[in-house]
């Protein structure tokens, strides 16, 4: 069976035409940053959909100014005509309410040498007066446009009747599994420098100035084998000092990666330190069941002998406690130190994630630790342990049924916790346990069993 990649289409621009919202409805869900601000979008966004038995990806571009020499403008620029190259179909977007301008003309002169791939659409057509002026656009030289309004959906399906009709036939495709990893941490911490020394390319914008990223940016990555999604976003702040509206929605935006991911990289700045964000954001992904581990970037900066990595770990430990059972790795975005560990790392939790653990070894486990360690008497009746089953994952989440399950102590339960990843060594990988009483007449205790052999 022949592997292909999804054909892409191309969504390009000015600033504010309304790429992103357009972008959202065509995928019927809310993605992209919108806002009337002009250049709330700057990377790429790339989303995969199927219309008509047709699968491809749609891209979302900053806007494209032409001409333009500021640093964050040329890269912008530099990531459209990166886009436009590798696309199928380029969706030339203008505004329908305001009509050709000069800007409009110059863009439309930076992608005619794509002209046998283009298609003009006008955005915020919202009504039959503004649809029957569309003719104005003519006089860029591409031809008529497609009205639509991204607002209202009107014109959106017709769109997607056209755009499939230009996509290729493809082939039966071959599913490659992905290993989904979000980079996060605050602001400036080294997320997009990190995306960038994997991929060997520019494919994130960094800048001195925190809050460079504000939409979540995906990039595919092949690693040794393997095949990688990294999901680049926004820096979360305190909320205090969230005062922007669309610093608000980057939020919800790195909260929504973190829900898609298999697993979170929390980025820490090495020059800055742990913070008590940086710890709310670990938090946050393991009780979402995402496999974590912390990546101290900067590492190039520490000044360091054969024990501060140690010695950071211990301290990183004491500050939170549940982070002794996920792994700390020290990099250097910037000089590449080391960077490729990130995606070891994950690829090897990512193996805890979806592990199936033997019924043999849980229940030797159990009973083990339950006769190391025997939970205190309940009522003055021993507390029985009779079976431990694997019932999903990711994460891995087990029932464990016993004689007492309401009156298991929280300490006993950090202590099974604490003796299963010394047991099976998944560090990365948040586990899951809940206590069920026996259901079965004749169920012999395990602990009592192997105490009495």
């Amino acid at each position: 069976m022949k592997k292909e990649m999804l054909p892409i289409v191309a969504l390009v621009g000015r600033p504010n035409v309304g790429k992103s919202s357009l972008f959202n409805r065509l995928l019927k869900r809310k993605i992209a940053i919108t806002s009337d601000i002009s250049g709330t979008t700057r990377d790429r966004n790339y989303q995969a959909m199927e219309w008509n038995h047709k699968h491809f990806l749609v891209a979302d571009t900053g806007g494209l100014l032409p001409g333009e020499k500021e640093k964050v403008v040329g890269f912008i620029r530099q990531q459209v005509l990166k886009t436009a190259e590798e696309a199928e179909l380029i969706l030339l977007i203008v505004d329908a309410q305001t009509g050709p301008t000069d800007l409009d003309l110059a863009v439309a002169r930076e992608l005619k040498r794509y002209r046998h791939k283009l298609l003009l659409v006008a955005n915020k057509a919202d009504n039959e007066s503004l649809q029957s002026e569309c003719y104005r656009f003519l006089q860029l030289g591409l031809g008529e446009s497609f009205p639509v309004s991204a607002t209202h959906g009107i014109g959106a399906a017709d769109l997607l009747d056209v755009i499939a009709e230009k996509m290729p036939q493809m082939s039966e495709v071959v599913p490659v599994p992905i290993i989904r990893i979000a980079l996060l941490g605050r602001p400036n911490s080294g997320k997009s420098t990190l995306v960038n020394a994997l991929t060997g390319q520019e494919n994130a914008m960094t800048d001195d100035r925190p809050g460079t990223t504000r939409d979540s940016v995906d990039t595919i990555l092949d690693f040794n084998g393997k095949r990688f999604c990294l999901i680049d976003t926004a820096g979360l702040r305190k909320a205090a000092k969230t005062k922007e509206d669309i610093e608000f929605y980057s939020i919800l935006r790195t909260e929504q990666s973190l829900e898609r991911c298999d697993i979170a990289a929390v980025l820490v700045d090495m020059e800055k330190g742990v913070e008590e964000q940086d710890v709310n954001v670990m938090q946050m992904a393991i009780r979402r069941g995402k496999g974590l581990f912390v990546v101290l970037n900067k590492w190039d900066t520490v000044e360091k002998d054969s024990h501060t990595f140690d010695k950071l770990v211990k301290e990183l430990d004491y500050q939170a406690a549940f982070l002794a059972h996920y792994p700390k790795i020290a990099v250097s975005a910037l000089t590449k130190l080391r960077a490729t560990r990130v995606l070891d790392m994950a690829c090897q939790i990512h193996d805890h994630l979806f592990h199936r653990f033997d019924q043999n070894e849980l229940e030797n486990f159990l009973t083990d630790t339950a006769l190391r360690h025997p939970h205190p008497m309940v009522f003055g009746k021993t507390v029985s342990f009779y079976s431990i089953l694997q019932r999903e994952n990711p994460p891995p989440f087990f029932d464990i049924t016993t004689s007492h399950p309401k009156d298991i102590r929280e300490n006993y339960e950090r202590y099974l916790e604490n003796k299963f990843y010394e047991h099976f060594n998944c560090l990365g990988c948040p586990i899951r346990f809940r206590y069920m009483r026996k259901k079965k007449r004749g169920m012999r205790p395990l602990n009592l069993i192997a105490e009495k052999e």
